[in-house]
């Protein structure tokens, strides 16, 4: 019956074989194709037969559907690729993916040989709109595991709100939280686990319960890989404004090192600092919409302390989570296998997102945001119409034990 089904007809067969977890009718479909049978020839939605498979949560209601479609070559589209939104990811995003690409070396390749399985997905955990797919796509010449990877990525997200909106540009994420995986697919679903800038949001009672959920889709031996860069969530804030109740807390920005300022003032200069410009919410909200206003601020801060002489508590972002990663790692079950700060840079042109910073022409993301210099300089060094993108991830690896 198959034959006298036209390509398109097969290929739309295909995706509804998928949809509904019919292992045995796809491989039949598949052992009679049409010359020219496209087996990731997409939706009018950009949908890969993968990935419907994948968003009706096949892999647990019909086991076998998915390892039947990786093995004739099936990848995960799920429509555009979208730039993020927040200046910081933008300013030197062209850097933050040389490190993506030093990352993928190490963690998925040795000795010139993938570590990926031959039937295993890569899901990345709190996707947002796309920024991990979104950095993978600008390595470019793309390298066969680059390629492999960005084809088995399964981006998932919670918000409801951003799929929505992505979906409205024609991208299509799957709309759930860590919590909700387990169910949706099953446990030991996939060796790799991927998290940019997510956990990091998390209080340490919310981490230990969602490292538990990453625990039970990994396999056993799986990893987990957790990459932390300048976007500073404004949960954190909340988190240290509860412990240290009591105190003024203030931006701290040194040499990209981000985080806040906590201080036992005296009457006066505690006055002094309340006249800076206040900001409904918190100073992360305003580093995630303007991260220059920030550091400015923070300069004045520094400023205002050391010209008093008061003693103040300095705590990075950076530092702060890595206390709280390794307390969930030892109560969930993960082994430490990796942490490290990673960096690159590129000279790249002058794009749309640098000239938002008027007369900057340097920009350096180490897990914070340094702007310096002008376009003039740069241009001498680098030739006109240059940048220099700089950035430092922390890049840490845990593995299920």
């Amino acid at each position: 019956m198959n034959q006298s089904l036209s390509k398109n007809e097969q290929e739309e067969r295909l995706r509804q074989l998928a949809a509904q977890g019919d292992a045995r009718g796809i491989q039949r479909l598949l052992e009679s194709i049409a010359s020219g049978f496209d087996i990731n020839s997409p939706d009018d939605k950009g949908r890969s037969a993968l990935f419907i498979a994948l968003a009706k949560g096949q892999s647990k209601k019909n086991p076998p559907v998915i390892p039947v479609l990786l093995t004739h070559g099936a990848v995960v589209k799920n429509g555009n690729i979208l730039p993020p939104a927040q200046m910081p990811k933008l300013l030197t995003q062209h850097a933050n993916a040389q490190i993506l690409r030093q990352v993928v070396n190490y963690c998925f390749q040795r000795n010139g040989t993938s570590l990926l399985r031959e039937h295993d997905l890569v899901l990345e955990v709190g996707s947002g709109d796309g920024y991990l797919k979104y950095l993978l796509s600008l390595i470019q010449p793309q390298p066969p595991l680059i390629q492999d990877i960005e084809n088995r990525l399964v981006e998932t997200e919670l918000s409801a709100d951003i799929v929505y909106n992505s979906g409205l540009k024609g991208k299509h994420i799957i709309n759930k939280g860590i919590s909700q995986l387990v169910d949706h697919w099953g446990e030991a679903f996939t060796s790799w686990v991927i998290s940019l800038n997510v956990m990091d949001a998390f209080t340490l009672e919310e981490l230990i319960t969602n490292m538990g959920w990453v625990y039970r889709l990994l396999k056993p031996g799986g990893l987990f890989l957790h990459i932390m860069s300048s976007s500073i969530h404004p949960h954190v804030f909340a988190e240290i404004k509860k412990i240290h109740r009591d105190s003024l807390l203030f931006p701290y920005y040194e040499n990209g090192k981000l985080g806040l300022r906590v201080g036992i003032l005296d009457e006066r200069l505690g006055l002094r600092l309340k006249s800076l410009p206040s900001f409904p919410g918190d100073w992360c909200d305003l580093f995630m919409k303007n991260p220059q206003q920030y550091i400015e601020i923070a300069n004045t801060v520094t400023g205002i302390f050391n010209d008093r002489g008061a003693a103040g508590t300095v705590i990075l972002f950076r530092d702060f989570f890595i206390g709280k990663i390794k307390k969930a790692f030892e109560k969930t079950g993960f082994r430490l296998l990796y942490r490290e700060e990673i960096e690159a840079s590129q000279v790249v042109p002058v794009n749309a997102f640098h000239r938002q910073i008027p007369g900057a022409n340097y920009f350096e993301n180490n897990l914070g945001l340094i702007i310096t210099d002008t376009f003039a300089h740069i241009s001498q060094s680098h030739g006109a119409g240059k940048v220099m993108e700089k950035a430092v991830f922390l890049v840490i690896i845990g593995q299920r034990v």
